[in-house]
């Protein structure tokens, strides 16, 4: 298959990379301590962040949905957000959340039992941080079972895809950095030159492989069954990688997806 026709990214003006630059630290580094998470002292931390807000920049939340599995975003879900009951408890959810920097996706079943595993599927697909299930009183338990599963499965997914993203970074023929900054959501639009990939030559010849790429490696695209995903990098002349928010990594055939329309810009 030939690869034309190629589409472009607009580019943001500012990075992480470029506040870890700035702010003389390492990617990962910049990465943790503006997500709040383990391994970096609060005075580093926080000065990462003050140089953050000098430089104006926002971190992507669709790229740290990609990069941590989930978004600082509750599922709340109750049988009738009109019952004053259940309006209390959305109430005092959003309240709670607000607090801690969180927002709240609150969906409603209208008192159908079937209605809550799929309700469940569609916070999943959206990678809420948390899922809380406010019930009406009376039980079910096939109904219950099926909620458990969904919820175990998410979890699954949410590991599956972590170790696929591992093993690709540790096969990937391209620029590491490159490879990196994409999962995170961010362009380097040339090898690094740094990395045992680059030093090996492999790189710059995925970099021309991929100047006649029908994707560019950051591109937001929609499957028809996977949903919505991020375009990871090309493997051989034939397969794209892609990291779907809901699915993980898939390998998909090129041929295959031409033929019939199965990637469409996001």
């Amino acid at each position: 298959m030939r690869r034309e026709g190629r589409t472009t990214r607009g580019r943001s003006a500012l990075r992480l990379v470029d506040v870890a630059e700035r702010a003389g630290v390492s990617l990962a580094t910049a990465s943790r301590a503006l997500s709040g998470s383990d391994g970096v002292s609060e005075v580093l931390a926080e000065h990462v962040r003050e140089v953050a807000a000098e430089m104006g920049y926002i971190a992507n939340p669709h790229a740290r949905t990609l990069a941590g599995g989930t978004t600082s975003v509750a599922g709340l879900l109750v049988y009738e957000i009109g019952d004053p009951y259940f309006s209390e408890i959305a109430s005092g959810v959003v309240r709670v959340a607000t607090e801690h920097g969180w927002s709240v996706q609150i969906s409603h079943t209208e008192r159908e039992p079937s209605a809550e595993v799929t309700q469940i599927r569609l916070m999943r697909a959206h990678r809420v941080g948390a899922i809380l299930v406010a019930g009406s009183g009376y039980v079910e338990p096939a109904m219950e079972a099926d909620a458990a599963r969904e919820l175990a499965q998410a979890r699954r997914r949410v590991d599956d895809s972590r170790l696929e993203m591992m093993r690709a970074y540790a096969e990937t023929e391209q620029c590491r950095r490159q490879f990196l900054l994409a999962y995170l959501g961010e362009d380097l639009p040339e090898p690094c030159g740094r990395c045992d990939t680059c030093w090996a030559g492999t790189a710059a010849e995925r970099a021309a492989d991929d100047t006649a790429a029908p994707w560019s490696t950051g591109t937001t695209v929609r499957h028809p069954e996977f949903g919505e995903g991020t375009v990871m990098g090309y493997e051989g002349e034939d397969r794209v990688t892609v990291l779907f928010e809901a699915y993980g990594y898939r390998t998909l055939s090129l041929d295959a997806v031409a033929e019939n329309g199965l990637l469409t810009p996001g």
